[in-house]
C-alpha cells in the first residue's frame, strides 16, 4: 500500500495561513488533495490518503471535500522547528495505533506544489517498482546553468562550475538539476533507517518533462501559479 502523506499545518510565516489561500479561485490545498483523489481512483485499494494538519480551519476543508480527518497533528510537531519527517513517523504510528494500518511506500505530496500531472506520479510509481528503488525524488532542468551562476563572499566571486571555451550552452557536457518538490517516494523502511527523504548513494531522481513546476513560498508566487495554470486552461 502506498501512503499519500499531505502535510498542512496552519502555521506560515511568508503567507498566513498558506494552505488555504486562494489560488485561481481554489485553496490551495485543493489542488493536493484533487491529485491525491486522482491518485486513489486510479489506484483503488493500493492507496490510503493521509492529511496531516494541527489547524480546524483545515481539518474542516478536507473533511468537506471528503476526507479523514480523524487525526490532528499535537501542537510539539507543528510549529516552526518540527520537521515533515517527525510529523510523518508520528502519523505512521497513530496509524499502526488506530487503523493498524501499515503502509509499504509512502508519496510525499507538499500543498506547496500545486502544478503536478497524475500521469507523473504514475510513471514514477511504475518506475519505483520496476527499480526496486527505497527512494525516489523528482526533479526538473534549471533555467540558470552553474556556469552562468556565481558564489560571491565581501572579497571576491567565483563560478559555480568554470565555464567551458566559448560559453554556449550547447557545449555544455552535464546535465543539471533542480529538485522541485513535487514529488517524494519513498520505502517505510527507508524513512525510518535513514530520517530523510533523499539519501546521495541511495535515491534515484525522476526528471519531469515540466519546467513549470512552483514552490508557493511568497505571495509572487501565487500569482505567477495562477498565470500559469490559466495559461494551460485555454
Amino acid at each position: 500500500m502506498i501512503l499519500i502523506y499531505i502535510p498542512a499545518r496552519g502555521g506560515s510565516k511568508g503567507i498566513p495561513l498558506k494552505n488555504l489561500s486562494y489560488l485561481n479561485g481554489k485553496p490551495l490545498l485543493y489542488y493536493t488533495l484533487s491529485i491525491a483523489k486522482a491518485l486513489e481512483q486510479e489506484l483503488e485499494d493500493e492507496v490510503m490518503i493521509f492529511v496531516s494538519s494541527d489547524d480546524e480551519k483545515i481539518l474542516d476543508y478536507c473533511s468537506k471535500q471528503g476526507f479523514q480527518t480523524d487525526y490532528k497533528r499535537p501542537d510539539y510537531l507543528s510549529d516552526d522547528t518540527a520537521t515533515i519527517i517527525d510529523g510523518l513517523k508520528d502519523a505512521l504510528n497513530w496509524l499502526e495505533d488506530n487503523k493498524s494500518v501499515y503502509p509499504d511506500e509512502i508519496l510525499l505530496l507538499q500543498v506547496t506544489s500545486p502544478i503536478r500531472s497524475l500521469n507523473h506520479i504514475l510513471s514514477m510509481i511504475k518506475q519505483f517498482r520496476i527499480d526496486e528503488l527505497a527512494s525516489s525524488f523528482s526533479v526538473i532542468p534549471i533555467r540558470q546553468h552553474p556556469n552562468e551562476c556565481i558564489r560571491m563572499n565581501e572579497d571576491n566571486w567565483e563560478y559555480l562550475q568554470k565555464p567551458v571555451s566559448g560559453n554556449q550552452r550547447q557545449a555544455y557536457q552535464e546535465n543539471f538539476f533542480f529538485i522541485d518538490g513535487s514529488y517524494y517516494l519513498i520505502k517505510k523502511e527507508f524513512l525510518f533507517e535513514h530520517s530523510c527523504f533523499i539519501h546521495p548513494s541511495i535515491s534515484k531522481p525522476f526528471i519531469l518533462d515540466d519546467k513549470n513546476a512552483i514552490d508557493i513560498d511568497e505571495p509572487e508566487d501565487l500569482l505567477l501559479a495562477e498565470a500559469i495554470l490559466k495559461s494551460r486552461e485555454q
